[in-house]
């Protein structure tokens, strides 16, 4: 019982995590020193009268811009030359034979008739037209005129 109540004072005695609350104050004791510095050493360069001065862009960067450039130039004429070469191509392009045949026969359908395509049907089929042509009246008569004049 005794060590459990000396454990217990002991305890109370110390704070956790005391050293890293220690580390923290030193750190920002540091960062403040450092900035402190950083300050005073900007106030006495411009006080002594020296400026920055960048060191000149190397070469090399500029050689990689323009490499870049041409290698774009490049890649936009070469899709110039495939896009020309691909619609020169479908303009000589042709349908196979079989696509062709049923291609003319689709447009000369279309332009035929309903009675000349029955025919060219016939035709294809082989069976012959026929010879015998009734005569139609073209005239109708006007038959409410008849209907009046037999009702008077």
């Amino acid at each position: 019982m005794v060590h459990e109540a000396r454990a217990a004072e002991v305890q109370g005695q110390t704070r956790p995590f005391a050293a890293l609350e220690q580390h923290e104050r030193e750190m920002q004791r540091r960062k403040l020193r450092e900035k402190a510095e950083l300050i005073e050493s900007e106030t006495r360069a411009l006080r002594d009268g020296r400026r920055f001065k960048a060191n000149p862009v190397p070469p090399t960067t500029r050689e990689a811009d323009a490499e870049a450039r041409a290698r774009e130039e490049r890649e936009a004429r070469r899709e110039e030359r495939v896009k020309a070469r691909a619609q020169e191509m479908a303009a000589r392009s042709s349908l196979p034979s079989r696509m062709q045949q049923w291609e003319e026969r689709r447009l000369e359908e279309q332009r035929m008739g309903r009675k000349e395509k029955e025919r060219e049907q016939r035709r294809r089929l082989g069976i012959e037209e026929p010879t015998f042509r009734p005569e139609v009246n073209p005239h109708v008569p006007d038959y409410d005129a008849m209907q009046r004049k037999f009702e008077r």
